[in-house]
C-alpha cells in the first residue's frame, strides 16, 4: 500500500466504510458506498422510526456501526450539553451525557446552537460545544477526557456563535475558533485531549469547518473562511499556502477531489462582498514550491449559501439561497446546468452512485441523476407540508424585552415608512434589514405592500416568537413550513448501514427502505 493510500484510509476514520458517517459530511467527502439507500419515501411510508431528542440541535448526526450519535444544547441559556446515542435500528435511546457549558449565552434563532458536529471513530465520540466544552467519550458514553477552550484561549466573541465543526485523522482532532478575537486551528491528541499544536490566526468572522485531505504524503488541514483559504501540515501546524482574495466564504466548507479544492462562497446582498462571488477552485501545490497553490477557476454565477459544494466525478454541485443548484464542470467550471429544485439546503447534499440527494431545509429532498443534464429521480417529503410536527416537549426559549419597546419586525418595518404612502422600499429600510428584502417581497415587484406586511405578522404570530431580529426578517418560509429560521429545519444528514438518518433542531429522522422498515416508530 503507497504512502498517500495508507494515509487517505486513516484520514477517513471509517473502517468499516459504509457502516458509518464519522464527522461533517464524511470528512468533507459528502459521499456513501453504502448500499440500498432508499430513493423514495414520504411521511407515511419509509421513514423507520422518528425521536424527539433532548434540547435543540443545528449539528448532523454522525454514526459508527449500529449507533446514531447526536449534540444538543439545553436551558434559556444553553446550560447544558448534551451528547446521545441512538440505536441505529430502532431510535432508542441507549445513553446520555450531559455536561455544564464552560460559558453560556442565550438560546435563541440568532445564534447556534450545538452547530458543531461532533467526530466519531474505533475509540468513540468527540464533541464540541459552542461553549468551549471539547470532550471525548467511550462508545458506552463514559467520560475519557474533557476540557475548556474557552478557559484555555478565552471566550468566543462571535454575533452569531460558533458553527466550525471537527476535523479528524487516525490520531489527531482538528478545531478551527474564527471569531471577532484572537482566531487560530487547534490539533488536540484523541487520546489524552492534550494540545498538540495550535496555529494562530488573525481574527475573522467565520462558520466553516475545515477539512483533512491528504497530499504528497502529507496531510493537510485546508481552511476556507472569510477571504482567504490556507493549508496547514497536519503535524506541525505550520502554514504552507494561502489563498487570499475570495468573498462570500464565511458559511460553506470547503470540498476536496482528486488534488482540487473546491470552495464555496456566497453573494452578500450588502456589504463588502455584494460586488461578487467567488466560488472557486484550487489546484494544491504539484511541484516542488509548497506554497504554489493555484486557482483553476472561478465560477460566474454558481454560488453555495450554505451547503459546501460537493464534487461527484466529472462534476461539482452547489445550491443557493432559493434552492438553485448549478452544476460545473470540475475541470473548468464551466456551468453545465442551473435549476431550481424543491427550496434551499442548509444541511450539504450527499452523492450515493449516480445519484444526487439536495435536503432541503423544509423537510423535501430533491434527488438528482448525476451528470451533465439536469434530471429529477424523485422527489420525497419528510413531512406534511400543511401540518409540519411540533416538538412535544421542547419549548422555544424567548428573551424578556424591555417594556415598551416594539419586538413585531412587521411594525419596525412600517415605521420605516419615511414618506406614508403605506409601501416600503428597499432604499427606505434601515441598511441592516436592506439584505432580507428580496424574501419579503413575494411578488418581487420593488415594494412591501400591506399585504406583505400582513403575511409577515402572521407567520411571526403563528412561529410564536414575535419576530425579533434574524428569526422574523428571514421568516420567508414556503409551504407552509412556518419561519424561514424556525423549527422544523433540516440541519444536517448522515448515510450508513442502508439509512439515512435525518436531523432538525428538535428531531432525527432514520429512514430505510420500504422492506426494512420497522412495523411500528419509536415512541
Amino acid at each position: 500500500m503507497t504512502l498517500v493510500l495508507l494515509i487517505s484510509v486513516l484520514v477517513a476514520g471509517d473502517p468499516a466504510g459504509a457502516d458509518n458517517w464519522t464527522s461533517f459530511r464524511n470528512g468533507g467527502k459528502s459521499r456513501s458506498h453504502a448500499e440500498n439507500l432508499p430513493l423514495q419515501w414520504s411521511p407515511n411510508q419509509g421513514i423507520a422510526w422518528q425521536r424527539e431528542l433532548v434540547g435543540y440541535g443545528q449539528s448532523a448526526p454522525v454514526v459508527w456501526k449500529d449507533t446514531v450519535f447526536v449534540t444538543s444544547v439545553v436551558g434559556p441559556m444553553k446550560e447544558k450539553c448534551v451528547v446521545a446515542a441512538l440505536d441505529a435500528r430502532s431510535g432508542n435511546v441507549a445513553w446520555e451525557k450531559e455536561f455544564e457549558a464552560c460559558a453560556v449565552k442565550a438560546s435563541n434563532f440568532m445564534a447556534s446552537r450545538a452547530a458543531p458536529t461532533p467526530a466519531v471513530d474505533e475509540q468513540g465520540v468527540y464533541a464540541f460545544f459552542e461553549g468551549g466544552n471539547l470532550v471525548a467519550l467511550s462508545h458506552d458514553g463514559k467520560v475519557r477526557w474533557e476540557r475548556s477552550l474557552t478557559n484555555d484561549y478565552g471566550p468566543f466573541e462571535n454575533g452569531h456563535g460558533l458553527g466550525s465543526s471537527l476535523a479528524q485523522t487516525a490520531g489527531v482532532l482538528f478545531v478551527l475558533v474564527d471569531h471577532k478575537g484572537p482566531s487560530y486551528l487547534l490539533a488536540v491528541d484523541k487520546a489524552t485531549g492534550e494540545t498538540k499544536w495550535k496555529a494562530d490566526r488573525e481574527p475573522r468572522y467565520s462558520w466553516t469547518s475545515p477539512i483533512v485531505v491528504p497530499w504528497k504524503g502529507k496531510e493537510q488541514v485546508v481552511v476556507s473562511s472569510n477571504g482567504f483559504v490556507d493549508g496547514y501540515d497536519g503535524a506541525t501546524g505550520g502554514l504552507l499556502w494561502t489563498v487570499e482574495g475570495v468573498a462570500g466564504n464565511t458559511i460553506p466548507s470547503p470540498a476536496a477531489a482528486q488534488g482540487r479544492i473546491f470552495i464555496g462562497a456566497a453573494k452578500s446582498e450588502r456589504g463588502p462582498t455584494a460586488a461578487g462571488v467567488t466560488s472557486c477552485c484550487l489546484q494544491l501545490p504539484n511541484g516542488a514550491d509548497e506554497s504554489e497553490c493555484k486557482v483553476l477557476w472561478r465560477a460566474k454565477k454558481a454560488s453555495n449559501s450554505y451547503a459546501s459544494p460537493v464534487p461527484a466525478g466529472d462534476f461539482v454541485y452547489s445550491v443557493n439561497k432559493v434552492g438553485v443548484v448549478y452544476c460545473l464542470d470540475t475541470a473548468t467550471g464551466a456551468e453545465r446546468y442551473a435549476e431550481r429544485i424543491d427550496g434551499p439546503c442548509w444541511a450539504t447534499p450527499i452523492v450515493v452512485a449516480d445519484r444526487a440527494y439536495f435536503f432541503g431545509k423544509n423537510g423535501v429532498t430533491s434527488v438528482l441523476k448525476v451528470g451533465p443534464e439536469f434530471s429529477r429521480v424523485a422527489t420525497n417529503a419528510l413531512w406534511n407540508a400543511k401540518e409540519p410536527p411540533k416538538p412535544e416537549t421542547y419549548t422555544e426559549h424567548r428573551q424578556a424585552q424591555p417594556e415598551g419597546k416594539r419586538t413585531d419586525s412587521a411594525d419596525r418595518l412600517a415605521e420605516a415608512d419615511k414618506d406614508g404612502d403605506g409601501k416600503l422600499t428597499k432604499d427606505e429600510l434601515p441598511e441592516s434589514m436592506q439584505g432580507f428584502f428580496s424574501r419579503l417581497d413575494a411578488n418581487s415587484d420593488g415594494v412591501l405592500d400591506q399585504e406583505e406586511l400582513a403575511a409577515m405578522r402572521e407567520r411571526s404570530s403563528r412561529d410564536g416568537r414575535g419576530g425579533e431580529g434574524r428569526g422574523s426578517m428571514g421568516s420567508g418560509g414556503r409551504g407552509g413550513m412556518g419561519g424561514s429560521w424556525g423549527d422544523p429545519t433540516v440541519y444536517g444528514v448522515a448515510a450508513a448501514g442502508g439509512a439515512f438518518f435525518i436531523r432538525t433542531g428538535t428531531r432525527l429522522y432514520c429512514v430505510r427502505q420500504p422492506a426494512a422498515v420497522a412495523a411500528k416508530p419509536a415512541e
